[in-house]
């Protein structure tokens, strides 16, 4: 049986003995169909919920209104997108700047990929931005955030069962749940597993892989790592853990490096002055918890 399905036997069986507390035989069977609907969370679904949790960005942090630094962007990550391809076909992607100093990026399910003027601001290249990009494609293209929903959505089936809510509300009730996902990230295996697959995209673009290493690197030393001593309770991998891990894939992979692009010029004409010439003409949003 898998973790998902006992999970879910845990669920109808919590509800079954919670009918001994006068709970109606509607609201125990709307937490069941829930339950359900966690388990199965259909393309469409998913599609649907990424565009809502789209909104809930957006109206907490405004898209960045550069034309020239938006088509770059998107450029470099459809660039991904066609690399992943291969993990998930038909898998449509979409790529948003939007303006906070928090250096991030995230992605909604259904495609929607977020990179803050933060993290941009800190990229010297373009081997960097398509790493990071790949990264966050990697985690749509293994359905991380569907699958983040799947468990919390099965837990929710009980208390929904309790509370007498309506289980029909999947959308907007999968927004709510994937736009608290983006603020609490990922655990360390699916982070991981993103950085892999950033740096295979990257790899097969024609990228320099190395280089989401050294964002890596420059985000731990602007932003501070976790203790040592802490890293057994946190919820992310250090970045240094993240970067062996990433540079022992690729020599396993013998990614060979040497000639592959970086781009820094065409990234600094289009990204950096365009960033550092229109940033005060914004509001500032205050940073939200990182989502990596």
């Amino acid at each position: 049986m898998t973790r998902s399905r006992i999970a879910f036997a845990v669920a109808l069986a919590t509800v079954a003995s919670a009918g001994c507390a006068n709970i109606k035989t509607a609201n125990v069977v709307a937490g069941v169909i829930t339950a359900a609907q966690g388990l199965s969370i259909s393309d469409a679904q998913e599609q649907q919920i990424g565009a809502e949790t789209k909104l809930k960005v957006l109206a907490e942090m405004p898209e960045y209104p550069n034309p020239t630094v938006q088509a770059y962007v998107t450029q470099v990550g459809q660039k991904m997108a066609v690399q992943a391809q291969a993990d998930r076909k038909g898998q449509v992607y979409e790529f948003h700047i939007v303006q906070n100093p928090e250096i991030n990026a995230f992605a909604t399910p259904g495609g929607f990929v977020f990179v803050t003027t933060g993290a941009l601001k800190l990229m010297t290249n373009e081997a960097q931005l398509a790493g990071v990009l790949g990264h966050e494609v990697g985690h749509v293209a293994n359905r991380h955030s569907v699958r983040g929903m799947q468990e919390t959505l099965l837990a929710q089936g009980v208390s929904i069962a309790v509370l007498g809510q309506d289980a029909s509300q999947l959308v907007q009730q999968g927004a709510n749940v994937a736009f608290n996902l983006l603020l609490k990230g990922f655990d360390r295996g699916k982070e991981e597993e993103a950085d892999r697959f950033g740096a295979k995209y990257s790899f097969n673009a024609g990228y320099d892989c190395r280089e989401l290493g050294n964002f890596l690197a420059a985000l731990a030393a602007a932003t501070g790592e976790t203790p040592a001593w802490l890293v057994p309770v946190a919820d992310h991998p250090r970045s240094d853990d993240r970067i062996k891990e990433l540079t022992a894939y690729i020599a396993q992979q013998k990614y060979a490096t040497d000639g592959k692009l970086l781009n820094a010029d065409a990234f600094q004409g289009s990204v950096t002055a365009n960033l550092t010439a229109g940033s005060t003409t914004l509001p500032v949003v205050s940073p939200t918890p990182a989502a990596r």
